[in-house]
């Protein structure tokens, strides 16, 4: 099933974006850029641009992985061109194709057309359509992976079927982004400059997220899916150069007395910004809105009761929460409000809040937290935690006597000393672990399981049901990173 969220919109345009980190510990980072291509015949601060390509899905996003907020722009560039030898680089002599756009170079992305609503860039639309906004689930960047703030690294290992319950390879689970909504700055003007999950579209090609991104959240989708609606009848290649620039609000002065934070934006040597893009971010940076409270955990789900995915909690354990606010300038302050079974001790200190659950609460049994914005109360969110007994699977024995672990999934594995072992073993159409249409073609990419089909590199994923081996499971292509 794609867990992607149907808020997108179709957009006759191109794609863009560079990275850039500023801030309190004057932390810049301008490195994180990635190239796409499709080729044919006829520390304490840190973020990551997620770039999960996999034709025709691409989807752009950044991710905040550090203890500060900071503010994005992403910048998306695109070539095109048609004829003998499209696509070799470097190598004048075998390449006779013809760019799209006049003036651009395959082997020169500065050169390359960044969208500006229906100006250079409208060239492309004739053979591409982009889907932009929305949102996803994704797996957060891994951890040895973060080294000076993720310089240099752009993450591709968040499948397009990712759901709210998948874990990957390093035992992270999977989280959300927020759903995008897309704005040209005009538009955005005259809509009264809104805060929010929202990409500005400056006239220079700068798409800017409209909040800042609070550490453990990402924005929402910036580009979604790129889809070939005219084939050249020449051979051709098109290629998408993308961009992120991200730095917090506040930094020291240098040397030379630039302000190392998001001022840097609109330094030359960093792309330069027109002055609606400045406004726009002054206005962001300058806000006193708030926009929303936004609940995070140490725990598994990170999810709102209003998705009505809980945080699950063992008997014993101890779960803390913090609430981040979303405003550029504004107090950040909040109260907290606990209500559920007894058993459940809260404390708070400030943003954060800590839940102790006793050992003798049963399974079921919930608490919901509630964290609401001191300066406005109509901004909130929610969490209920539910106790559970099981880890992440059931032991049940089959109609031999034999014990297997029950993964919930309709996957099992034998067990042996205590422990799962061996392979999974799906439980096919009977669900039952141990009949003659069992199936052992489990694979697991990216944390994910899948059942391999008949056709190669096209895999069997879970449906509605959350369920591998039933009738409901979506044949999909996986993209080998």
């Amino acid at each position: 099933m794609n867990w992607k969220k149907a808020w997108a919109v179709a957009a006759s345009a191109a794609t863009f974006l560079i990275l850039v980190i500023t801030g309190t510990l004057a932390w810049t980072n301008f490195n994180q850029s990635a190239l796409n291509e499709w080729q044919g015949s006829s520390p304490e601060i840190g973020g990551t641009l997620h770039d999960d390509f996999c034709q025709p899905n691409k989807d752009i996003y950044v991710e905040n992985w550090g203890e500060h907020p900071f503010f994005v722009r992403v910048k998306l560039e695109e070539y095109m061109e048609m004829g003998d030898g499209a696509g070799v680089k470097l190598d004048p002599v075998s390449n006779k194709a013809v760019s799209l756009a006049p003036g651009a170079d395959i082997d020169d992305t500065d050169t390359w057309k960044p969208y500006n609503h229906g100006n250079e860039g409208e060239v492309f639309r004739d053979y591409w359509k982009w889907t932009m906004g929305g949102s996803k689930y994704y797996f957060p960047a891994p951890e040895s992976l973060r080294q000076n703030g993720g310089d240099g690294y752009i993450d591709s290992l968040s499948p397009e079927d990712i759901g709210p319950f998948d874990i990957n390879e390093y035992g992270v689970h999977s989280k959300e982004t927020p759903v995008a909504s897309i704005m040209t700055i005009a538009q955005w003007n005259s809509e009264g400059c809104p805060m929010g999950y929202i990409w500005v579209l400056d006239s220079d090609g700068w798409a800017y997220w409209a909040a800042p991104v609070l550490p453990g959240q990402a924005t929402g989708l910036l580009l979604d899916n790129v889809e070939l609606v005219k084939p050249p009848i020449q051979d051709y290649y098109y290629g998408i150069n993308v961009k992120a620039q991200m730095a917090t609000k506040d930094g020291k002065a240098e040397e030379d007395g630039i302000i190392d934070n998001y001022t840097k934006f609109g330094l030359e040597e960093n792309g330069g910004w027109t002055p609606e893009g400045e406004g726009l971010m002054e206005r962001i940076a300058g806000s006193q809105e708030i926009t929303a409270v936004v609940i995070t955990s140490d725990k598994s789900s990170e999810f709102s009761i209003f998705d009505a995915i809980p945080i699950y909690v063992k008997q014993g354990e101890t779960v803390t929460l913090t609430a981040g606010v979303v405003t550029g300038s504004g107090p950040t302050a909040v109260t907290w409000y606990g209500n559920g079974s007894s058993g459940f001790k809260m404390t708070t200190d400030g943003n954060t809040a800590v839940v102790k659950i006793d050992r003798e609460v049963t399974s079921g049994d919930m608490f919901d937290i509630i964290a609401t914005s001191l300066v406005d109360p109509t901004k909130y969110d929610s969490k209920r935690i539910v106790v559970f007994l099981a880890a992440e699977y059931t032991v049940s024995t089959d109609r031999t006597g034999r014990a297997y672990a029950d993964y919930g999934d309709n996957t099992f594995k034998m067990m042996e000393g205590g422990e799962p072992y061996g392979n999974y073993i799906c439980g096919g159409l009977d669900l039952v672990f141990g009949t003659g249409d069992d199936l052992t073609n489990v694979v697991v990419i990216n944390g994910v399981k899948y059942l391999t089909a008949d056709e190669d590199g096209k895999y069997l994923s879970k449906g509605p049901d959350g369920r591998i081996g039933t009738n409901d499971d979506p044949q999909i292509g996986i993209c080998s990173y």
